[in-house]
Order: structure tokens, then C-alpha cells, then sequence
């Protein structure tokens, strides 16, 4: 993979996780590094800019005036996104 770490695992990011009884939506969609998509929260969408660290998803979207900063980690199928106090534990949409 051009741009990887030799011996580095690679984690494909593309895709859209549902958590939260399909309150929580993060849809992803980008390459090398570079992400952006959005997460919905109770039925509100926030856009995002995002990249990795090491192989952790880290981004930042704005609401209310302010801006969030989130955390995510690939686990297979399964995504924990990481918002503030609250870890939300999201599986892949097929």
C-alpha cells in the first residue's frame, strides 16, 4: 500500500457503522490518511474532516457553535467511537 509503514497493518475505514440502537451513525469515506463523512447523533448529521493516527481515526466536526473533537478504533467489524465521555460501540452496515 503506497504512503503505509512497512509492517504496518492496514485498516480500511470506508464504510458506514451504526451504533446506539441506530442512534449513532459514523459514515466515513476517503484514502491515504485523508477522511471525511459525517456522524449522526439522535438524527442530527454532523459533517467531518478526519485522519489517521497510527490507526486510530481522529477528527473534528462542529455543532451548536462549537467544535468536537472524536476518536475512533477498528476492531473487524466493530467501531469504537470515542465523543467526549461517551464511547459508542458501532458495528459495520452491510
Amino acid at each position: 500500500v503506497p504512503g503505509q509503514m512497512p509492517g504496518m497493518p492496514s485498516v480500511d475505514w470506508n464504510g458506514v457503522f451504526v451504533g446506539d440502537n441506530g442512534n449513532a451513525v459514523l459514515a466515513v469515506q476517503g484514502s491515504q490518511g485523508n477522511y471525511v463523512g459525517y456522524v449522526q447523533l439522535q438524527g442530527q448529521q454532523y459533517q467531518f474532516q478526519a485522519h489517521l493516527d497510527d490507526l486510530t481515526l481522529h477528527g473534528m466536526f462542529s455543532a451548536g457553535g462549537g467544535q468536537y473533537e472524536f476518536w475512533a478504533d477498528r476492531e473487524g467489524p466493530t467501531v469504537y467511537l470515542y465523543l467526549g465521555d461517551t464511547t459508542y460501540v458501532m458495528q459495520q452496515r452491510q
